[in-house]
């Protein structure tokens, strides 16, 4: 009879471990770090590319233009327990009409954040190049991973990556109505085209381009306050 009561505890005794183990598996699943929510998952729409481009075209700052960026993984609210941050670096390059670069800047985005820029006041009011700022050209924004400091440099080697998406918001003056001479203004807002992933030559250049401007070049990440007057 205590035999079969001791072979009974060793039994148990071999069986706590595994009972244990499980309960810490089963714990560290509930309150490990979710990945930040990817595109092309269940759930999530499909990736665009790594480049995302437009045009730009302004005749005072009546006209301006306004580019939006967004940054649609992880989670706006870090204080959850197993919510994890996923912060992604626009890389802007300005052009002019004639394809010269003449600003460009890396701003960070964290998660679930918009980024809202004017491209008379943040994107081309630092012109680079002799003649002043451009009224019309292009814009190239790059999706990337920040780097090891946290930090985006446009004029610096990194790694992309596919989520960053956005649009931008065109503004356009419409000539006086004839019966009240009232001058009006009227606007668009385009999605930025998905030009697929980023070639690695074309990278390079990028990278080398924006590196050969002057230091004071760099656009602006921050929306300037606009003064009233």
């Amino acid at each position: 009879m205590s035999t079969r009561v001791r072979k009974g505890m060793r039994r148990m005794v071999s069986i706590q471990p595994v009972i244990f183990s499980a309960m810490v598996a089963l714990l560290s699943m509930a309150f490990s770090k979710p990945a930040a929510a990817q595109c092309s998952t269940p759930g999530h729409p499909a990736c665009p590319g790594t480049l995302l481009t437009t045009y730009y075209q302004t005749a005072g700052s009546a006209a301006d233009n306004m580019i939006e960026l967004i940054n649609p993984t992880g989670s706006a609210n870090f204080n959850l327990i197993g919510v994890e941050e996923h912060d992604i670096c626009a890389m802007i390059y300005v052009f002019d009409a004639n394809e010269n670069l003449g600003e460009c800047c890396g701003c960070l985005i964290s998660s679930q954040g918009l980024l809202t820029l004017s491209v008379e006041k943040s994107l081309t009011a630092n012109w680079g190049l002799s003649g002043g700022a451009p009224s019309s050209g292009a814009i190239e924004v790059v999706s990337a991973n920040p780097g090891g400091n946290g930090d985006c440099n446009a004029g610096a080697g990194f790694t992309t990556t596919r989520e960053l998406n956005g649009d931008i918001l065109r503004y356009e003056i419409v000539a006086p109505n004839q019966l009240n001479g009232i001058t009006a203004a009227g606007g668009s807002e385009v999605q930025l085209q998905d030009a697929g992933d980023l070639p690695s030559a074309l990278q390079t250049s990028l990278i080398a381009r924006c590196a050969a401007l002057p230091k004071n070049a760099a656009c602006g990440c921050i929306m300037p306050i606009l003064q009233g007057g």
